[in-house]
């Protein structure tokens, strides 16, 4: 799947990522690519390629990358500034007035968005008198919600950069992941993270892209460098649980083609009522681990393509 000669920056993996099995399998190979957003004008040099090959793990069920683009080629310096989409904007709004009505959020309680971006998620939260902090690898993007007030860290997030802000006496009652969980290599160290920041009666909110949608609907146009995973829901519930993180809802959204919006929290606190058993059972009964699926896909994207 990686071509013989491996470019800078670039590293290919043996086994999982998630589960450390060796019985991986091709999904699809989009060749070598550049990365995602940067666009180039005709006279200046062209843009690094890297392989871009998506594999199944048949162990654990997620799909995965077969190599890692270093992270701080992508997002030091991002591109991608998420409070220009309008339609995004609108959608955090009711994301934080729904997660403080479901939550019984207070003035004064602490919300942290992991991934925060610009600031388009933790403004809302701002507006309803909430605490905020958001943690944003790239420098380029967080000055912009800084300059708009709002307190964000520059750093990647990992276990240790959770056990500091716990340090500082930080225990948010929510943490936001949005769209970051498909991006992060290194996952058992981000839950990890997650685990030792959230206060004992928190939850954690995430959307992914769903991988069911991703077959459904052909979207091998969102497979790039910067998604390093595509979730199923059970194989993402997994990891959480072995983080001591389980999984108390989730919701379908529309978001990127179709996304999972799955709520968490520590496993001795008390758990929703949701919807998982539904998803869980659908993922069960299309039988996503087969490798045949992923080839009858493989196969709808080489016809589109041509």
């Amino acid at each position: 799947m990686v071509s013989e000669q491996i470019p800078d920056g670039f590293r290919p993996i043996a086994r999982c990522r998630v589960c450390e099995g060796s019985a991986l399998f091709p999904v699809l190979d989009l060749g070598s690519q550049p990365l995602a957003n940067a666009f180039v004008a005709p006279t200046d040099p062209p843009p690094p390629h890297f392989p871009l090959a998506a594999l199944g793990c048949a162990g654990c069920g997620t799909v995965q990358l077969s190599g890692t683009v270093d992270p701080h080629l992508m997002f030091d310096n991002y591109l991608y500034f998420s409070s220009y989409s309008s339609s995004m904007v609108s959608a955090m709004a009711e994301l934080a007035h729904q997660t403080a009505a479901r939550h019984d959020l207070r003035k004064d309680d602490l919300v942290v968005e992991v991934a925060s971006n610009d600031g388009y998620l933790l403004r809302h939260y701002e507006e309803m008198g909430m605490r905020t902090l958001g943690v944003e690898p790239a420098a380029n993007v967080a000055a912009v919600a800084i300059d708009e007030g709002i307190d964000t860290r520059i750093a990647y997030f990992t276990a240790d950069y959770a056990s500091e802000l716990r340090s500082e006496g930080l225990a948010p009652k929510v943490i936001h992941a949005n769209n970051v969980i498909a991006h992060v290599p290194g996952i058992h160290d981000f839950v990890e993270g997650l685990r030792v920041l959230l206060a004992d009666d928190g939850v954690v909110v995430l959307e992914t892209p769903s991988l069911a949608d991703l077959l459904d609907h052909l979207l091998f146009d969102t497979i790039y460098h910067e998604h390093v995973f595509y979730w199923p829901l059970g194989a993402l519930a997994r990891v959480f649980a072995g983080h001591g993180l389980v999984l108390s809802g989730c919701e379908h959204i529309e978001v990127h083609g179709g996304s999972l919006r799955a709520t968490f929290r520590h496993r001795r606190g008390r758990q929703d009522t949701g919807l998982e058993p539904a998803f869980l059972h659908e993922e069960a009964t299309r039988e996503l681990t087969l490798e045949q699926s992923f080839a009858t896909f493989a196969d709808r994207a080489a016809r589109s393509r041509r």
